[in-house]
């Protein structure tokens, strides 16, 4: 056993699990490789290549350009992540991504996308796509060997497909099914990985807007209190209790930190529809911003906490929120309910059916993953608190 003697950056531990990654990097550290242990190793592909390209219709269409068999020069180059296999592989000491259960929470994305960055980045540069790996192949690379051990940020050499995931191992072919299975609606085959700033204030990543005259600004973050939500939740509720309730438990849902623009719950304006009863004058301005699925929208702003609330609260006295019925376990399952059909997805009464007893609901093929437990679960405990609440100077309707 060697020395640890090689630095370790307090920026690497913003990682999945920093313990993890002070272990790895002490066991790499400590571990003298023989000599004879070849700097070849197998590695199976764990993301769809995606183009590192200058050509921007190349990159967002993540195709070669139409010239690259003319000339192999000229050929595109592609990146993937990959993990080393094998007994000797600097890998073991990190999770196995096919063994991670991946879901559509922003929370579990984030996870699972810095466990892959903690592995290998294989460069693919002027190859042919009858060359260029899938996700699931296992390929042939070389690691650069360091004093002590081999690096395993980026590849040296890429040799070439080995076995093709139609090919490979039982174990890991049945691992890599179930693992796109989870992960088909959150890391789309063929969509760009997007990266840089979330924020585009030229809106030209995103779609139209329904709004195109409304006034566009760059993203801003504002951090307001529990007890400045309820105050403005208390204005717009106009003395509805059960609104004031549901307002307050949606946001715990969508919002529970930060909000952008004042946006209390991710109002969009780029849906195929607008918001009955809601006009252009209601919104402050609109923003380009990337969403939790990796896709740019277009999203509301407002100037005040108060603007966001009275409009969201607007919004939803016109999409038909449940009335209370006096049971708080009943509330929180049609409140549940409601948030799936109506805000969080359209789902039918089937799909939501499938969603309650399978944890997922299907159409056209595509699987979208919610905890309606959980969610039923969050809004019982927000509606416990808030139910009880006594609104002051109750003049409206409390929908109980």
């Amino acid at each position: 056993m060697a020395g640890v003697s090689s630095p370790l950056s307090y920026l690497d531990l913003d990682r999945a699990n920093p313990t993890a990654v002070i272990l790895e990097k002490t066991f790499r550290d400590a571990v003298e490789y023989k000599k004879e242990i070849d700097d070849g190793f197998d590695a199976i592909v764990l993301t769809e290549p995606t183009l590192a390209s200058k050509d921007a219709d190349a990159v967002l269409n993540n195709i070669a350009s139409r010239d690259e068999d003319k000339n192999s020069s000229s050929r595109t180059t592609y990146c993937c992540m990959v993990r080393i296999l094998g007994d000797d592989s600097p890998h073991n000491f990190l999770p196995d991504p096919f063994d991670f259960y991946l879901t559509d929470d922003e929370e579990c994305q984030k996870r699972y996308s810095n466990l892959l960055q903690m592995h290998t980045m294989l460069t693919l540069s002027k190859i042919s796509n009858a060359d260029r790996p899938e996700k699931g192949d296992i390929v042939r690379l070389k690691l650069a060997k360091s004093q002590r051990s081999f690096s395993t940020k980026f590849a040296k050499d890429y040799n070439g497909i080995k076995i093709k995931k139609n090919a490979a191992p039982p174990e890991l072919r049945k691992k890599a099914e179930k693992l796109e299975e989870n992960a088909k609606k959150t890391f789309k085959k063929g969509k760009v990985i997007n990266a840089g700033s979330k924020d585009d204030p030229t809106f030209q990543k995103c779609k139209d807007s329904n709004y195109p005259r409304l006034e566009k600004r760059k993203t801003t973050f504002f951090k307001p209190s529990l007890a400045e939500k309820e105050a403005a939740a208390l204005v717009a509720a106009e003395g509805n209790v059960n609104l004031y309730s549901a307002m307050l438990a949606i946001i715990s849902k969508e919002q529970p930190s930060s909000m952008p623009n004042y946006n209390p719950s991710g109002i969009q304006l780029d849906n195929r529809g607008t918001f009955r009863g809601i006009s252009e004058s209601d919104f402050d301005y609109q923003t380009c911003f990337r969403d939790n699925g990796g896709d740019q929208r277009i999203f509301a702003g407002f100037n005040s906490l108060e603007n966001g609330m009275k409009v969201f609260a607007k919004i939803l006295k016109n999409k038909g929120l449940p009335a209370s019925t006096g049971d708080v376990f009943e509330d929180s399952s049609n409140l549940a309910d409601w948030y799936f059909q109506n805000w969080n997805l359209a789902l039918t009464d089937a799909e939501l059916r499938q969603l309650k007893n399978q944890g997922f609901a299907t159409r056209n093929g595509t699987k979208y993953t919610r905890d309606w437990k959980g969610t039923r679960a969050t809004f019982e405990k927000q509606l416990n608190s808030y139910n009880s609440y006594a609104v002051a100077d109750s003049s409206g309707d409390t929908g109980l």
